[in-house]
């Protein structure tokens, strides 16, 4: 668990949209885990009042190995 924290944390001083973030986080935990369905959520809160929730979905194709980069994409805001 500490691993995966740091791992969110690397992202704390980037310069990166939000939605830049959540399809990133969502691309390199698909290529780990493999997963048919995942859903990766931020719910960014920052000074200055602008705060921000996105949803990105993945999806594997039907009958093809699950975690194939080729699945199905939703980004929500």
């Amino acid at each position: 668990m500490k691993s995966l924290k740091l791992y969110f944390y690397s992202y704390r001083n980037k310069g990166i949209f939000y939605e830049a973030v959540t399809n990133t986080i969502l691309d390199d935990l698909v290529a780990v885990l493999k997963p048919r369905k995942m859903t990766v959520i931020g719910d960014f809160a920052v000074r200055g009042g602008t705060a921000g929730t996105v949803t990105a979905e993945y999806e594997a194709p039907r009958g093809s190995a699950a975690g194939s980069r080729n699945g199905k994409r939703r980004l929500r805001r």
